[in-house]
């Protein structure tokens, strides 16, 4: 029975992967979508929140139609550095070292917000003496868990790049962070504040975190970003759109 509940994920896996492919010739879009609230709910089923809708707004000023693959932050880093299958992403922030792999659309499609420290209430004052986000990186007395293939701002992704063991991006997305957290495998994430308070309202197992906001924060430009395979004609379609509906250009 194993074998053939294998063979039955390997034939759904290589079907997934085909649709990716053809989905993006002509005037079909394959994005890949995933809950981060609230700029993204329910991508399980509906895809909606403020970055659909300015996505869509895009795609129909593109004349083009959207077939959703869903998975997570992780995965989809994954299929952007792998470069191998057509299609786009709801936005990723942008850097030199991504542009080597990723092609990102070159119009400002949102921002990162300000970060919060996000951990177990018992350990908020120890942290908050701290002082700053990178004095925290940089204890090694303290688990970070941040999300494999995430961006985090404020000397942060140097940081994390340094591949230091009390630093682990392990987590699959935001929430698998909290979770983490939550179950004292680590003793903090880092979130943007607009989705730490989404994830907060929504969840009542994250009720024993709580969150510590150092000042100073940098943003983080965030660009709809695609795969060095997307058709040339699709991604010049996009970029006529975001400049016809007004988007600012974004230069590196």
């Amino acid at each position: 029975m194993s074998k053939l509940l294998l063979l039955v994920a390997l034939t759904a896996t290589a079907f997934s992967l085909f649709t990716v492919q053809a989905n993006n010739h002509k005037n079909r879009l394959t994005v890949v979508v995933y809950d981060y609230p609230p700029d993204i709910v329910n991508s399980a089923t509906n895809p909606e929140g403020p970055f659909i809708e300015k996505l869509q707004s895009i795609t129909n000023a593109a004349d083009l139609q959207i077939d959703w693959l869903r998975t997570n932050m992780s995965m989809e880093s994954t299929m952007l550095d792998q470069g191998d299958r057509p299609f786009c992403t709801t936005g990723r922030a942008y850097s030199n070292e991504r542009a080597k792999k990723w092609r990102f659309i070159p119009y400002l499609f949102s921002s990162l917000s300000t970060e919060f420290i996000i951990a177990r209430k018992e350990n908020l004052s120890t942290l908050q003496k701290l002082g700053s986000i990178r004095a925290l990186t940089a204890n090694q007395n303290f688990i970070g868990a941040f999300v494999k293939g995430g961006y985090y701002v404020d000397g942060t992704q140097k940081t994390l790049n340094m591949q230091q063991t009390w630093l682990q991006d392990i987590a699959l997305s935001e929430e698998h962070a909290l979770r983490l957290v939550t179950a004292g495998r680590a003793d903090y994430t880092i979130l943007p504040s607009a989705t730490w308070k989404a994830m907060r309202s929504q969840s009542e197992q994250f009720s024993v975190l709580s969150s510590i906001h150092f000042a100073a924060k940098n943003e983080s430009p965030v660009l709809l970003t695609c795969s060095k395979a997307l058709p040339e004609k699709i991604f010049l379609k996009l970029s006529g759109a975001m400049a016809k509906l007004g988007f600012e250009k974004f230069e590196p």
